[in-house]
């Protein structure tokens, strides 16, 4: 078994393990997306693996094309020879034919006649007839090494094109695989984005639990202000893209409109009314946070809307009340 067949194993059988796991877990968001995820990358490495197949066909055929194309031109350079080479005894035979027209019947007698012997009659007779069948010979030859050069040359065209046709069919397939490839990475960037925000979710809840703890008890009185009216300043940020429909640390779901706020230690449900250029807003604390230094605010999607909010920057807010 190859590397190759072996990490293709591998793969299909992470897929698997990742879907039999996925039944027996408890079905949570953060496990939901990282299954995804896992299916995602398994199925990129089988599209690796096979882009390295293609790609050794696709320099493969390409070999295939070069070499049929030297084939068929050292094909061509042979008929090349040949026609010369049929050109200058053609030339040779009509000289022939020239001197037998000018002499004539009569003249190949003489030659024959003067002979003085019956030998050297007989010797002059098997001249002109191995001269004669020699000629016959060599056109015949030339003539049927022609037949076989264009019957090479035409198989070999014939298989040019199949090389080309098979360039062409792999160099659509690469394509395929690519845009197969670009697919599946950026459906993992996605699964791994939505990771990365549902961590991020369950790092604050973490973070507000255990600031809780350290809290005063749900029975103990709050000391801070409990709606005196007065203006104060802070800094503060704001979030809600990536974290729609994810539970805040009052249990509430994040919405597009929901006006809240998030805080580290004030109690669920005071109203905040934040003024920031010109523009005034009322959220109530569902959320905890941020945890990032300098912030005493993280405004919800709503809040920061109405307060046409963007990015870090200081607010006046004043403390309503329960």
């Amino acid at each position: 078994m190859t590397k190759a067949h072996r990490a293709t194993l591998v793969a299909l059988f992470t897929i698997v393990a990742v879907l039999c796991s996925s039944t027996a877990a408890i079905a949570s968001p953060l496990s939901d997306k990282q299954q995804q995820a896992a299916v995602a990358k398994a199925k990129i490495d089988t599209l690796d693996l096979q882009m390295q197949a293609g790609a050794a066909r696709y320099e493969a055929a390409r070999w295939q094309a070069a070499t049929a194309d030297a084939a068929v031109a050292a094909n061509s350079r042979r008929l090349d020879e040949l026609f010369t080479t049929m050109d200058r005894l053609q030339l040779h035979l009509n000289l022939r034919a020239d001197y037998m027209y000018q002499t004539g019947p009569t003249g190949l007698l003489e030659v024959l006649m003067s002979s003085k012997t019956i030998a050297e009659l007989s010797t002059k007779m098997d001249l002109l007839t191995q001269l004669s069948m020699g000629d016959a010979t060599t056109i015949g030859s030339l003539k049927a090494a022609r037949s076989h050069a264009v019957s090479e040359g035409e198989s070999l065209m014939q298989t040019q094109s199949q090389a080309a046709a098979r360039f062409q069919a792999l160099s659509a397939s690469r394509t395929a695989l690519q845009a197969q490839l670009a697919q599946r990475q950026a459906l993992l960037a996605s699964a791994q984005s939505d990771i990365n925000a549902i961590e991020s979710a369950q790092a604050r809840r973490a973070a507000a639990e255990a600031a809780a703890s350290v809290a005063r008890s749900p029975g103990d009185p709050y000391t801070g202000p409990t709606g005196s009216g007065s203006w104060l300043s802070a800094m503060a940020s704001w979030y809600g893209p990536g974290f729609y429909g994810h539970h805040m640390a009052d249990g509430e779901i994040l919405r597009p409109g929901s006006m809240i706020v998030a805080h580290k230690t004030l109690p669920f449900g005071t109203l905040i009314e934040f003024s920031f250029r010109g523009h005034h807003a009322v959220a109530k604390v569902a959320d905890r946070g941020p945890y990032v230094a300098g912030r005493q605010f993280d405004l919800g999607p709503g809040t920061a809307q109405a307060l046409h909010f963007d990015g870090v920057a200081r607010v006046q807010y004043r403390i309503i009340g329960r």
